[in-house]
């Protein structure tokens, strides 16, 4: 019942945010990108899962290693694609070369 737990929390967290774009003001393209990047991590995760638990002890393999690895690409380029829908266009690089502000 542990993995259930473990299970329960993360889908309704994701389930509920996924209702709030729908109220609208997002750019569409960069609102699907985000959307199935999202549900790359969650798949991903979620088998990953799965795999640990099936394996036990054993579960640190290179299946294991790529599908972690590939979660995390998967979740940065969600971040991403989020902060600029939230932030706008070029939020992550316009403050580090913002002379007006006097950094970098």
């Amino acid at each position: 019942m542990y993995w259930l737990q473990e299970f329960c929390l993360p889908f309704w967290l994701h389930f509920s945010a996924g209702c709030c774009p729908c109220l609208g003001g997002y750019e569409e393209n960069l609102l699907d990108w985000h959307r199935y990047t999202a549900i790359a991590v969650c798949i991903v995760s979620i088998a990953l899962l799965a795999y640990k638990k099936y394996k036990k002890e054993e579960y640190r393999t290179p299946i294991y290693h790529a599908g972690f690895h590939l979660m995390m690409l998967a979740l940065l380029l969600a971040g991403h694609f989020g902060g600029e829908m939230t932030h706008g266009e070029g939020y992550l690089f316009t403050a580090a070369t913002d002379t007006e502000t006097g950094c970098c």
